[in-house]
């Protein structure tokens, strides 16, 4: 699990609209602290070689709305945030997937740095996308096929047919 400390060049105020908070964000946050874990993460050897890398960077640009509603949430979930996706960039210039814990540390009504957790889950999110690929690309071909067609589970039971058979089951 990667852990990390974002501190910000100078303290947000919590009393600005959430989408000021987010641009505050990207213009002020940096990692200033990693574990080896999160380093990796983003195919670096050591810590010291991501310390000092700017979340806008991370995050491939501030424009990303995936990432701006994660911030988003932070900010409206009072600087806490639990299993939300973010997308980001790699020192190879991999995409790559992360879910993320955070929690900010507010005092006089302003944020003022961030610690978090991260794990790695573009295998995840890859292999989700690879199956609802073949699902889609399954469901079309049995759609269009011509004669009677019925798939079978391990259990022998029909779990989906075409044509007539498909007529007779429902």
């Amino acid at each position: 699990e990667g852990i990390y400390r974002l501190e910000l060049n100078e303290p947000i105020a919590v009393a600005l609209p959430a989408e000021a908070q987010v641009d505050a964000l990207y213009a002020r946050a940096y990692i200033a602290e990693c574990n080896d874990a999160f380093a990796n993460m983003y195919g670096f050897e050591s810590p010291d070689e991501l310390v000092g890398t700017k979340l806008v960077d991370l995050h491939g640009g501030s424009e990303d709305p995936e990432n701006r509603k994660t911030l988003l949430d932070f900010v409206g979930q009072g600087y806490r945030i639990k299993n939300l996706e973010t997308f980001e960039k790699s020192s190879d210039d991999r995409d790559v997937c992360f879910a993320n814990n955070a929690t900010g540390i507010v005092y006089d009504d302003a944020l003022w740095r961030i610690w978090g957790t991260q794990l790695d889950i573009t295998d995840r999110k890859q292999a989700e996308k690879a199956v609802r690929e073949s699902e889609t690309r399954l469901r079309g071909l049995v759609a269009n096929l011509p004669e009677e067609v019925v798939v079978l589970d391990s259990n022998n039971r029909i779990v989906q047919a075409t044509g007539v058979a498909r007529d007779y089951l429902a």
